[in-house]
């Protein structure tokens, strides 16, 4: 027989469940910044960015999007700044080696060797011969190097997969590029934003003396990037959240001051804010206090547009999230001058480099 919940133990359970999310809000109102998206974002500065292949930032309403065409210098305004990019060999702000949407292969590979091979021909085609790690397009001056950090542990089989297709992904992009991933050696509690801080000091030290590294862009290792037109470039003025679009999300953007998963900022927008916190162990948080620190400093978060900042997600085991992550949201302009990158202790265990990535295992739960 079908059994019913009565009318009156309804509208009991409603209002207990209403009593919690207040409790909720009150201890955390962070994670309900749901204001209207549009109050949230940037304008992107024209002056600085060239967001994507068939279209730019006129402000944060105006992307004009078209998948037969890409604009022209003469039709975007950019004309005399593409000649004279041309003529002195600088990387255009458009390549013409971009091919917009392509569904990420998800399938795992059996082994780094595995990848290597595979991407080989690419490399060897492609990257210019100066003695370092770093990969630079042939045909011309890539306008920015990049630093990729990707903060890891235990998830190798992840790794395997992002590298196959983040490797031809920014190649089409004519950027320079490292990819630095850096893995967390012990069994505790992860700490994302620490890696990554670790990752911004140890690519600083691995710059070329003739090329330091302009840009960086935090990566989680289970993002897969859909369109090469979301550039991985980083405007001089505001942050990037390239993640707008997520397939756990229904492609809609998470919340609105959201700045996680994939999001990049120039080396000194980075260091003006002190980098990210080391005290959010466990899952969630760090992302909404490098908000708050954004907000601090006056440089605001712009978006890749939807229809190009686009991901696919691998599959994971649910992560332990942060407990303490509410009560540390409240501190963080308390906190911003002493926990980031000037307080940072760790220890490198091991640094391995191939052409596919430089590889750091670190010890950030006993610091030297």
């Amino acid at each position: 027989m079908a059994r019913f919940i009565s009318p009156m133990k309804l509208l009991i359970l409603s209002s207990q469940l209403l009593v919690l999310g207040f409790f909720i809000y009150l201890i955390c109102p962070n994670l309900y910044s749901h204001s209207d998206i549009n109050d949230d974002i940037a304008d992107i500065n024209v002056d600085d960015y060239i967001l994507v292949s068939d279209g730019y930032y006129k402000n944060s309403e105006t992307f004009s999007f078209s998948e037969d065409h890409i604009l022209s210098g003469e039709q975007n305004g950019l004309e005399n700044v593409l000649i004279d990019d041309i003529k002195g060999k600088i990387c255009p702000l458009v390549p013409s080696t971009l091919v917009g949407y392509r569904k990420p292969d998800t399938t795992q590979p059996k082994s780094l060797e595995e990848v290597e091979n595979n991407l080989t021909q690419l490399f060897d085609s492609n990257q210019t011969a100066d003695g370092s790690w770093l990969w630079q397009p042939l045909q011309c001056t890539p306008r920015l190097m990049v630093a990729i950090l990707v903060p890891l542990r235990n998830r190798s089989g992840h790794l395997l997969t992002f590298l196959r297709h983040i490797h031809p992904f920014l190649q089409r992009q004519q950027i320079g590029y490292r990819i630095f991933v850096i893995e967390q050696s012990d069994k505790g509690k992860f700490n994302r934003a620490k890696l990554l801080n670790v990752g911004f000091v140890e690519a600083m030290d691995a710059s070329l003396p003739t090329r330091k590294f302009d840009c960086v862009v935090f990566h989680d290792v289970d993002h897969l990037p859909e369109d090469d037109r979301n550039l991985y470039v980083c405007p001089e003025t505001q942050a990037l959240q390239l993640a707008v679009a997520v397939d756990i999300d229904n492609y809609n953007l998470t919340y609105a001051n959201f700045f996680g998963a994939v999001s990049a900022m120039s080396v000194g927008n980075f260091e003006r804010v002190n980098g990210f916190s080391n005290m959010y162990w466990g899952w969630g948080g760090e992302d909404d206090d490098m908000s708050e620190r954004l907000k601090s400093a006056g440089l605001r978060i712009a978006r890749s547009p939807a229809a190009v900042g686009r991901y696919t997600t691998l599959a994971h085991d649910a992560q332990t999230k942060s407990l303490a992550r509410c009560e540390m949201l409240d501190g963080v302009l308390r906190r911003m001058d002493f926990d980031g990158l000037n307080g940072l202790h760790y220890k490198r265990l091991a640094l391995t480099e191939t052409r596919l990535m430089t590889h750091i295992l670190v010890d950030i739960v006993s610091p030297n």
